[in-house]
């Protein structure tokens, strides 16, 4: 007598997708003809299937947050902004979500960008700052000053750049030399906010600026902007 039909599919976990229930009916395709010597009755072309919990950009993941050393968990969805889980890690942590500075692969992250437009996934983490909050409010009332300083070592037009460097309070610009390295001007800002280097991060094009580097070394071209932030 002919073999038994068994049952099709006979899963014992739930496939997620069809690329998984195809993995999965092929095995059961293998086993039956391993047993029976025959090919199963339902061997023809796999079925495509509709899943509700399939993968879309708006699916719910765990994004995970680094702060003073430890490691938040939070779920959240793909296309939601990123200022939720920085609402929540503010109340866990008693601040204001307007505090809360990301970075992810050290380039700034803004509070309005979403997880799919990163390209997050469960193993990456965005490390977040607190920013110091008289130093927020300071920036954020006192009205943005204009200055223009010549910082370069050279005194050669053709070898000169002129960039700015700004913040909330201040907007200054600097003569260098390309060949300089900007922690000239990073130190003079520093100065003129009147803050330690330390308390500062400079962006050029959302990548963080290193003391050392040089106009040159970034491509920089006359009047580019840094941008000065409080950490």
């Amino acid at each position: 007598s002919p073999p038994p039909s068994p049952p099709h599919p006979h899963y014992t976990t739930t496939p997620k997708d069809n690329a998984s229930r195809r993995v999965f009916e092929k095995a059961d395709q293998m086993m039956y003809q391993l047993k029976w010597g025959s090919r199963p009755p339902y061997s023809s072309p796999i079925t495509e299937y509709s899943f509700s919990d399939a993968a879309t950009p708006d699916t719910e993941f765990t994004l995970r947050l680094r702060c003073r050393g430890k490691v938040y968990k939070y779920p959240v969805s793909k296309v939601a902004p990123l200022s939720q889980v920085c609402s929540k890690l503010a109340a866990e942590l008693g601040t204001k979500t307007e505090l809360v500075l990301l970075s992810y692969m050290t380039a700034t992250v803004q509070q309005s960008e979403t997880p799919a437009a990163l390209g997050l996934t469960t193993a990456d983490i965005i490390d977040a700052i607190i920013m110091d909050e008289s130093v927020a409010q300071s920036s954020a009332e006192a009205e943005v000053s204009t200055t223009s300083l010549d910082l370069s070592s050279t005194g050669d037009s053709g070898s000169e750049i002129t960039i700015k460097v700004q913040s909330s309070k201040k907007s200054i610009t600097y003569k260098l030399a390309k060949t300089d390295p900007l922690q000239k001007a990073m130190t003079a800002f520093a100065e003129a906010l009147e803050l330690p280097l330390s308390k500062l991060r400079f962006t050029f094009d959302g990548d963080p600026v290193a003391p050392h580097q040089t106009a040159e070394d970034l491509d920089m071209e006359n009047d580019d902007v840094i941008d000065a932030g409080a950490i």
